[in-house]
């Protein structure tokens, strides 16, 4: 929680949500609601937000129009506008109040690939809630619309993409709940690996058929499904406890982060093989010069341009976001606040989006492609 077509953490992203939650304080802006964009490659500007809120996931809308960023320990999630060139914070979600129960501290989020609606995982309540996007103007509003009981400590969610089923890592039950978006209700549980985070749909347009991959952060695993059959299969040896997870914008590739690793695995989404491992001994810069480009690697989510995939993860441990280009090609990183977690853009569009978990910041980074 993620893939930012079908999900959260992520739009792709990733999940890392800590057990231990601290007391709770209301969430507030503290810099001016509406900045403009800076130079490409950087951080354009930085969202300031009150101690304690420890931002986590990331979520937009397929329109690019609206950015959704949980907030653990303050229970809420932040909503932002984005307008050509001004980005701005409209809407405070609080889950626990529309559910009437405390302790919902929201971890992976996602949107629908129709963009009517976005889930949030609440780990502490063993549930899923569901909010309407309504389209309004200036901006749109957002109405409960229902919660969802699932596994055991929900961490992130995925969509197939007709937006007809969620998929819901449980991440202390080993499985992903199968969920009716049309009835919000589970239709099916699947057994996965040991400790499930991150889950994507690898989602392949021409043949229209959707790959749902699960990272299993326990057993160094990672499962995958196809929903017509739901039929199981695992791929073994996915480095050191896989943690986020994100397709490419063509259906056959996914990239899998090893938060104890500091690597990256590419896998072959059709051949259900590892083709690649991203780690600091294969990152160089120009002429050749070896660099460091992954510490404790967890959220990852991926741009598409005319030349192919853009690759950008979140290092929590040297608070940065790492570009690669199409199958795991380092290019280059960007300094951004403390302890990096999640990562969400659009495939179409240039911002991405980083919640800093221990900085209680979101950087927004722009791209150049």
């Amino acid at each position: 929680m993620f893939d930012r077509r079908h999900t959260a953490i992520s739009r792709r992203m990733f999940f890392y949500a800590s057990r231990s939650l601290g007391s709770m304080i209301a969430l507030m802006l503290l810099v001016v609601a509406s900045q403009t964009r800076a130079s490409a490659d950087s951080v354009s500007q930085t969202f300031q937000l009150s101690a304690g809120s420890t931002p986590q996931w990331v979520a937009v809308t397929p329109d690019n129009s609206t950015v959704f960023v949980t907030n653990s320990n303050q229970q809420t999630v932040s909503v932002f506008s984005v307008s050509g060139n001004q980005i701005s914070i409209i809407h405070t979600i609080k889950p626990g109040l529309d559910l009437g129960m405390s302790n919902a501290n929201p971890a992976g989020i996602g949107v629908t690939p129709d963009g009517t609606q976005f889930w949030i995982c609440l780990p502490n309540l063993n549930k899923v809630a569901v909010y309407n996007i309504v389209p309004s103007f200036p901006f749109p509003t957002f109405t409960f619309r229902a919660s969802v009981n699932v596994g055991l400590f929900p961490f992130a969610v995925a969509f197939k993409h007709n937006s007809g089923q969620a998929y819901v890592t449980n991440n202390s039950s080993g499985t992903v709940s199968v969920i009716s978006v049309a009835s919000d209700t589970v239709t099916n549980t699947v057994t996965v690996g040991n400790g499930p985070a991150g889950i994507t749909n690898a989602f392949d347009p021409v043949g229209g058929t959707n790959t749902i991959f699960v990272a299993n952060q326990n057993d160094n695993t990672v499962s995958y499904f196809h929903p017509s059959d739901l039929i199981v299969g695992t791929i073994a040896g996915a480095g050191s406890a896989p943690f986020g997870i994100a397709s490419g914008t063509s259906g056959s590739v996914v990239y899998v982060t090893n938060i104890s690793g500091d690597s990256m695995q590419v896998i072959d989404a059709n051949l259900h093989t590892i083709t690649k491992t991203v780690n600091n001994a294969s990152c160089t810069i120009d002429k050749g010069v070896a660099t460091t480009c992954l510490q404790s690697p967890r959220g990852v989510t991926v741009i598409s341009t005319v030349d192919g995939d853009r690759v950008y993860v979140a290092n929590g441990t040297d608070n940065s976001v790492a570009k690669f280009k199409g199958v795991g090609v380092y290019k280059s990183k960007v300094s951004v606040g403390t302890t990096p977690m999640g990562v969400g853009s659009t495939f179409s569009d240039t911002l991405i989006f980083c919640a800093n978990q221990f900085s209680d910041s979101i950087s927004v980074i722009d791209s150049t492609l």
